[in-house]
């Protein structure tokens, strides 16, 4: 079976025949002048906005090299760092705190991507990282606890004294009756032998 090819000649004078001879000009009509430039509007702030944000990307390093820097700062190499692997207590401290150093610096970055920075690591350990910035409640300031045995001695309920300390009723208790706790979970632990 013989297939033709037609030349370039041939489909030039196939595309003429079928559209036509080339672009008709109407000379009659003048050409549509040039719109002016129409001013600025507030519709345009958010493309100045996300021009300024692609610029900012652009001055700071991605997120990898971030991580990199960070680690050749610190005494322990990327390698150790990025492994989900090593669970020494040194590595994980200094990963945990990498990873909430990598999430305020890249705040849109998800925590999946993130644990695709640290070697795969899952996003529930990228999220438990995270639990680890918020500071641990310390108790109350010593004058705030002086104020609650003075109003204990002036014969005061817990609830009272709880409402003129401004704190709650289970942390006066913890600080006028320290072994109260122990012995309660005690008598619920002997009821549940029972």
């Amino acid at each position: 079976m013989n297939l033709h090819v037609p030349s370039p000649a041939e489909i030039t004078a196939r595309r003429a025949r079928l559209m036509g001879s080339g672009r008709v000009v109407n000379l009659a009509v003048k050409p549509k002048e040039q719109q002016p430039k129409r001013p600025d509007s507030p519709a345009d702030a958010h493309v100045k906005a996300y021009r300024e944000f692609m610029a900012k990307v652009a001055e700071c390093p991605s997120a990898s090299s971030y991580v990199r820097m960070r680690c050749k700062m610190s005494d322990l190499p990327h390698a150790k760092i990025v492994d989900p692997k090593i669970r020494a207590y040194p590595v994980v401290v200094a990963r945990r705190q990498l990873i909430r150093e990598v999430k305020a610096r890249y705040p849109q970055m998800s925590s999946v991507r993130i644990g695709w920075l640290f070697g795969g690591l899952h996003h529930s350990a990228v999220l438990d990282a995270f639990k680890g910035e918020a500071p641990r409640w310390q108790g109350i300031p010593a004058d705030k606890v002086e104020e609650i045995k003075r109003l204990r001695s002036k014969g005061l309920t817990y609830p009272q004294i709880a409402e003129a300390a401004g704190v709650n009723r289970t942390t006066v208790q913890k600080y006028l009756n320290p072994g109260l706790r122990e012995r309660e979970n005690l008598r619920r632990r002997e009821r549940a032998k029972r």
